[in-house]
């Protein structure tokens, strides 16, 4: 790393992660319908997360971080603090790796979708 004189750290890591902020600000408009669809099935697999637990209980939940999340606030709160966390991750990602953003972004609106369908298949006995 190399230090200039009023105490920065100057680095290729913060000069990329600033030229990709940049690039994500001015072309985001081109991928917003990604964002949208995504946050549609992060906000249907919360809302199915949350009755199932209610239903079936905090003990059930197959996902780690979610389960913990949920101990945390409860059986309501949790899922949607936990969704939250992974939507703004997703953000993070897409402005970090602006290349797979719509691949990851493809590949968690399945996993949402999937979780959602899981969810409400385990509530009504089918699973």
């Amino acid at each position: 790393m190399n230090y200039d004189p009023r105490g920065h750290v100057n680095s290729v890591a913060a000069l990329r992660s600033r030229l990709n902020w940049r690039w994500h600000c001015e072309h985001i408009k081109h991928y917003a319908w990604l964002f949208i669809v995504l946050l549609d099935f992060c906000v249907l697999d919360a809302w199915t997360t949350m009755v199932f637990m209610h239903e079936l209980g905090i003990e059930t939940e197959a996902h780690d971080w979610i389960r913990t999340v949920s101990y945390w606030f409860g059986p309501t709160f949790g899922p949607i603090v936990g969704k939250g966390c992974q939507f703004a991750a997703f953000y993070l990602a897409s402005v970090l790796a602006q290349r797979f953003s719509i691949i990851i972004g493809l590949i968690l609106c399945i996993s949402y979708l999937l979780g959602a369908v899981i969810n409400t298949m385990v509530m009504m006995g089918h699973a």
